[in-house]
């Protein structure tokens, strides 16, 4: 299965999926008429398959007592293989950077980071940052509002096949 015969069924599993991961099998095999074995054996298939990576829990950052949500994003001194496979091992080992990515343009990289409060956030951008070899410079992004944090991708504009849902899927 690839990208371009992803079929209809199968994006609308995924859609249900990604809203709510614990959404029961007999719930998607009513929507569409099949049995609970053949979404079982529909979801067993996009999961081997790699469209469905793993199932987790989001949880509530402010209840959490993670006040701060911050981008950071940073230059380094050089950009040799590696520092930055030397960079990425050592920034991914903490547990309050959340996402790492590299960028094109002004910033080598970005890092979604979380902290109780400016205080932490202060410590961790002064006693570890700061002190990771090849960094060069950083500034900060402290977001101060979540407008929309979607976590779902539009699966609806994915190309398929049009083969009809059924439950020999």
């Amino acid at each position: 299965m690839n990208r371009n015969d992803i079929s209809r069924a199968d994006r609308r599993i995924l859609e249900i999926l990604q809203d709510d991961s614990q959404t029961p099998a007999k719930t998607i095999a009513l929507e569409f008429g099949w049995s609970v074995a053949s979404v079982y054996k529909r979801i067993r298939h996009l999961e081997e398959k790699g469209y469905i990576a793993c199932y987790k829990a989001e949880l509530n950052r402010s209840k959490l007592g993670f006040g701060i949500l911050a981008y950071c994003h940073i230059n380094l001194k050089d950009r040799s293989r590696k520092s930055m496979v030397g960079f990425e091992k050592e920034v991914c080992g903490y547990k309050e950077v959340l996402e790492v990515i590299t960028l094109s343009g002004e910033s080598d990289y970005m890092l979604k980071v979380v902290s109780q409060n400016i205080e932490t956030y202060k410590r961790f951008l002064l006693d570890i940052l700061s002190n990771i070899e090849p960094v060069a410079r950083f500034h900060s992004h402290i977001v101060l509002d979540e407008i929309k944090s979607a976590k779902a991708y539009p699966v609806e504009s994915i190309q398929m096949n049009e083969e009809p849902m059924q439950s020999s899927q």
